[in-house]
C-alpha cells in the first residue's frame, strides 16, 4: 500500500509536469502557492520589523547588516539543493518545507511519514534571530514526548537561532527550545579555510538537553570541485554523549554531479564505528539484552541519489537506493530505498 501510495504521488508530478501547459491548473496552483509564499514572507518581515522597532537597534539610521557568511555561497550550492542538515544550518531564507519521505530496507521495518520544517529568520535586526520548528511529523504532533525505544528522541524541536557577527572569521549560532518537553541549549561555531583548491569547514557542536544531558559532534568537511558541474567532498565526524561509553566517528566521501539545471545526482560512500560499540540484540527483556562491548566498525554503507526539480520550481522528489553491512546484523546485506518528496512555501 505505500509502495502504491509513493507511485501514485509520483506518477501525478510527472502527469503535471507533461500538462505544465495546461493554462487553468497553472493559473490556480501558481496562484495558491504564491498567496501561502508571500504570508510566510510576509510574517517573517512584519516579525523582524517588530523586534528592530522594539529593541531600538537603528541607532544612526540603519540597522547592521546580518552576517552573510552563513549565507549560500558557490561552495554550498550542492548543500543548497539537496537541502541537507549542514545547508538547513546555515541558510537565512524563511520558508516551509512539507516532506513525504519513504523508507524502505530489507533487514528492518520499512517506514512512511510526513515531516514539517519552517525557519523564520529575523535577519534584519542587530540579534540575527532564527524562529526554527524540525522533525514535527503526523506521529509527534499527537504526543510531543514520543520517544523510540532506542532512545533516540524523535519529538518535534522548535526554538531560536541567535548568530553572533563575526570573531577571528568565526561563526557562531546559539540556539535555545524546547524538544518535545524538555528545554535545551545548543552552540555550533564553523569556519571556512582554503588551501590551494580545497574548502575545508570545520564545525563543532556542543548541546545541553534535560532529557539526555551533555553531547558534543565535530564535522569536517573537505570539499573540491573538479568541474563547475561537480563537487567532491570528504567528511570527518566524531561526537560524544552523556551515559553512551566511547567516541562514535565515522568517515565518508561523495561525489555530486549536476548534468542539467534542476537535476543532481551523487554517489556516497562510508564508514562508521565507535570506541566502545553495544547494539541491542533483544529489546523485549527488561532490562534490554546487549551485545558485549567491541570497539571498530560497526556500519559501511553505499547510496546512490537521484534529485529532480520535477515540476515548478518549489516541488522535488529525490530517490536514494542504498546498501549496508551493519555489525548488528552479521555484516549481511541491508538493501534500502529512501524515498523523499518536498514540497516548499517562502523563498525556496
Amino acid at each position: 500500500m505505500k509502495i502504491v501510495l509513493l507511485v501514485s504521488f509520483l506518477l501525478c508530478a510527472l502527469m503535471a509536469q507533461e500538462d505544465n501547459n495546461s493554462s487553468t491548473e497553472e493559473s490556480y496552483i501558481d496562484s495558491y502557492h504564491k498567496e501561502l509564499s508571500t504570508y510566510v514572507v510576509n510574517t517573517s518581515h512584519y516579525l523582524d520589523d517588530s523586534l528592530c522597532a522594539y529593541l531600538e537597534d537603528d541607532e544612526n539610521g540603519t540597522t547592521d547588516e546580518v552576517n552573510k557568511n552563513h549565507v549560500e555561497n558557490d561552495s554550498n550550492a550542492v548543500d543548497k539543493f539537496f537541502q541537507n542538515d549542514k545547508y538547513l544550518d546555515e541558510t537565512d531564507k524563511s520558508f516551509v518545507r512539507i516532506r513525504l519521505d519513504t523508507n524502505l530496507q530489507s533487514k528492518e521495518d520499512d517506514d512512511f511519514g510526513l515531516k514539517l520544517s519552517a525557519q523564520i529568520p529575523l535577519s534584519r535586526s542587530k540579534k540575527n534571530i532564527k524562529l526554527f520548528i524540525e522533525g514535527l511529523d503526523q506521529d509527534n504532533a499527537k504526543d510531543i514526548k514520543a520517544d523510540d525505544t532506542d532512545g533516540q528522541n524523535n519529538a518535534p524541536e522548535i526554538g531560536m537561532n541567535y548568530y553572533v557577527p563575526d570573531t577571528l572569521k568565526m561563526n557562531s549560532k546559539y540556539s535555545v527550545g524546547i524538544r518535545g518537553v524538555y528545554p535545551f541549549v545548543r552552540a555550533r561555531y564553523n569556519r571556512v579555510l582554503t588551501a590551494e583548491d580545497w574548502v575545508i569547514e570545520p564545525t563543532q557542536v556542543f548541546k545541553y538537553s534535560s532529557k539526555t544531558d551533555f553531547e558534543e559532534e565535530t564535522n569536517v568537511y573537505f570539499d573540491i570541485k573538479p568541474s563547475d558541474l561537480s563537487l567532491f567532498r570528504l567528511q570527518v565526524r566524531r561526537g560524544t554523549k552523556s551515559h553512551q561509553d566511547g567516541m562514535d566517528y565515522s568517515f565518508g566521501y561523495a561525489f555530486f554531479f549536476s548534468p542539467r539545471k534542476g537535476l543532481g545526482m551523487s554517489i556516497a560512500q562510508g564508514v562508521s564505528g565507535n570506541t566502545q560499540y553495544k547494539y541491542i540484540i533483544d529489546e523485549n527483556t527488561d532490562p534490554v539484552t546487549e551485545s558485549e562491548t567491541f570497539s571498530g566498525i560497526s556500519n559501511y554503507s553505499t547510496s546512490f541519489s537521484l534529485r529532480h526539480n520535477v515540476w515548478k520550481k518549489w516541488f522535488f522528489y529525490e530517490l536514494r537506493p542504498g546498501v549496508n553491512f551493519a555489525r548488528n546484523y552479521d555484516y549481511e546485506p541491508n538493501y534500502t530505498i529512501r524515498i523523499f518528496l518536498d514540497f516548499f512555501i517562502g523563498e525556496f
